[in-house]
């Protein structure tokens, strides 16, 4: 019998990650990420995370894993509009490769929403030069998700793979709601 997850994706050309909740636990079951080729043209990007995300799911399948919810954390692009177009375009892959793979339509998460799930509160960042917050964000956010999900210090974990882990913890959480 399969077991039933939640799969959360913190997308990105550079870095797109991923993780899986249990759907009836909020326990975490595993999560990495994919990283593209970095000499790569932004369309052989975007192709290369798609494909490589549907190997993913499959691979999940064949371990008895079936996702039966995934959130896309919806970006905030503050750089410019081509950056935006771009995330928008690897969104809408990632969001056609797993509705392709699983059937089921992903729900999309703002940031904010997934940064509350593990317990970070943006405004009492607000002292600081925006890398600077962004870069306590992170680390509070890595570090808060290793509490939660009890993921040992001698793991790798890196900001990334915690927003994909918020990401999936925001949906589970309001999941529970319904």
């Amino acid at each position: 019998m399969s077991q039933d997850v939640i799969l959360g994706i913190d997308p990105g050309t550079g870095t797109t990650a991923w993780a899986i909740l249990d759907a009836k636990t909020g326990s975490l079951e595993g999560y990495s990420k994919i990283n593209p080729k970095r000499t790569s043209e932004n369309t052989e990007k975007i192709i290369d995370i798609s494909m490589s995300l549907k190997y993913v799911i499959r691979s999940l399948s064949e371990k008895d894993f079936r996702i039966a919810h995934s959130a896309i954390e919806d970006q905030f692009v503050k750089a410019n509009a081509s950056s935006g177009l771009l995330l928008s375009r690897l969104t809408g892959a990632i969001a056609m490769a797993i509705f392709e793979e699983t059937g089921t339509i992903p729900h999309f998460v703002n940031q904010s929403s997934g940064k509350a799930a593990v317990g970070i509160n943006p405004q009492q960042y607000k002292d600081s030069s925006y890398n600077k917050r962004r870069k306590e964000m992170q680390e509070d956010m890595v570090r808060n998700c290793r509490q939660l999900f009890a993921i040992p210090d001698d793991y790798e974990l890196q900001h990334d793979e915690a927003a994909a882990m918020a990401i999936a913890h925001s949906l589970y959480l309001g999941l529970q709601e319904v």
